[in-house]
């Protein structure tokens, strides 16, 4: 795609608010699949308002049906009064950018991985995904459906011998499909501490829900389980899933297999590669987190759950 210029920001600021002064732009981190720049405009005698434009790149695999399912379901996220940017339109013409997007509200916030108040933070994001989770999904039927544990239509992953991921895989390949005894929910597919927004310590947005579907919820649940183990450590693990587990009464006994399931995703998007995802995190003033100690983190989360199935 073309890249879009200043005269295409202030088309899409008058599109979005007619009659309107284009003020700036800028763009925002997207995230792996899609891209967002940030638009500030103003109508003669009311204060300047800002949105985010946010559209799916060319290598995401992604289209504008699914950004269109996105923006319906964060119509159904604001209606229902859950921590998510409130959308203001979709655009999927052509006729101002080249591909779909979507408009939202800019939510104030940034994202927080060396919370001042720890306890509180992992409360609140365990809080978060069991609000998620309790959505009534009556009117979500737009969504796809969880295919399961994806990561056993692929190759086990090739990492460190030390996680012994082949054994992983063989091991949940002779359990398939893994047991979905709860109800299905709404999924956010990708529900990690980087995808939430926080102010003053508070929870302001969970934003990127171009993974959602319907499906297991300990699917979402040990998906943030293997992402919390590390980034936050075992205590804080153990504090989210008791938080969420206190909200949520479900069947947990497959808990384990959704865990290494949850494991085998990591190490498969970690590749060989710790040290370059623990240097992410140094512009977050985490230099606690390195190699070593993801590596350390993730083979206890591996443990504990084998240990479960034994």
């Amino acid at each position: 795609m073309i890249e879009p210029t200043e005269a295409t920001w202030a088309q899409i600021a008058a599109f979005l608010w007619p009659g309107s002064r284009f003020i700036r732009t800028w763009p925002l981190s997207g995230g792996l699949s899609a891209r967002m720049q940030a638009l500030e405009g103003a109508v003669d005698g009311a204060a300047p308002q800002q949105v985010v434009v946010r559209w799916y790149g060319s290598g995401s695999g992604l289209d504008g049906a699914a950004l269109g399912r996105e923006y319906r379901l964060l119509r159904a996220l604001h209606a229902a009064g859950l921590s998510v940017p409130e959308p203001l339109g979709l655009d999927v013409s052509g006729s101002r950018l080249p591909a779909p997007y979507l408009a939202m509200a800019l939510v104030p916030g940034e994202m927080c991985f060396k919370p001042a108040d720890l306890p509180s933070h992992i409360d609140q994001l365990a809080t978060q995904l069991a609000r998620i989770h309790q959505l009534d999904t009556t009117s979500l039927g737009f969504l796809p459906r969880s295919p399961g544990c994806a990561e056993l239509a692929r190759p086990a992953p090739a990492t460190d011998p030390a996680f012994a991921a082949p054994a992983i895989w063989q091991r949940l390949q002779a359990t398939a499909p893994l047991p979905t005894s709860n109800r299905p929910v709404l999924q956010h597919g990708d529900f990690w501490p980087g995808n939430s927004l926080w102010v003053d310590g508070q929870l302001s947005a969970i934003i990127d829900w171009e993974d959602a579907q319907l499906g297991e919820p300990l699917q979402d649940l040990a998906q943030s389980r293997a992402e919390i183990s590390w980034i936050f450590g075992p205590a804080s693990l153990a504090q989210f899933t008791q938080t969420y587990q206190a909200l949520q009464p479900l069947d947990y006994s497959a808990l384990p297999y959704w865990d290494l399931c949850a494991a085998l995703r990591m190490l498969r998007l970690a590749g060989n590669d710790l040290a370059g995802m623990a240097a992410y995190f140094h512009a977050y003033n985490r230099p606690n987190i390195t190699a070593a100690s993801i590596k350390r983190d993730l083979l206890a989360f591996i443990a504990g759950a084998q240990t479960s199935l034994i």
